[in-house]
């Protein structure tokens, strides 16, 4: 007899059932909304780490951009100064020892001051 007590509605292998299930799916729900705020909160730390990482290569770049800049300012001081002394050692010379010592300094000037082009400068030692 105890098989139409199973068969009966709201008997209590029913009600047990019931409660067992409402537990379920309390604790499938409960785990859904924990592993959702998990997932909002390491996409979140994912778009911080993200924005982080692009601040310092653009400061990268600014630095970078910066110190070529300056370099090819050091380049050009560098070459006036190559043009004084260039007036000053070719008074009385032929216009073909004028050219060599022109050259030799400004390879001079080259090896102190190099100067770079600053765009593919930064490409180059900014890369991803």
């Amino acid at each position: 007899m105890s098989t139409p007590r199973i068969l009966v509605e709201g008997g209590p292998v029913d009600v047990r059932t019931k409660h067992i299930l409402a537990a379920l799916l309390g604790l499938l729900i409960g785990a859904a909304i924990a592993i959702g705020g998990l997932a909002v909160t390491a996409l979140k730390a994912s778009h911080d780490a993200h924005l982080a990482i692009q601040a310092v290569k653009n400061s990268r770049r600014e630095a970078t951009l910066r110190t070529c800049e300056e370099d090819n300012e050091h380049h050009r001081i560098a070459l006036v100064g190559v043009e004084r002394l260039a007036l000053k050692i070719t008074a009385g010379r032929t216009p073909a020892e004028v050219r060599a010592a022109k050259q030799t300094l400004d390879e001079f000037a080259e090896a102190l001051a190099p100067s770079y082009d600053c765009a593919a400068r930064v490409r180059l030692l900014t890369k991803p």
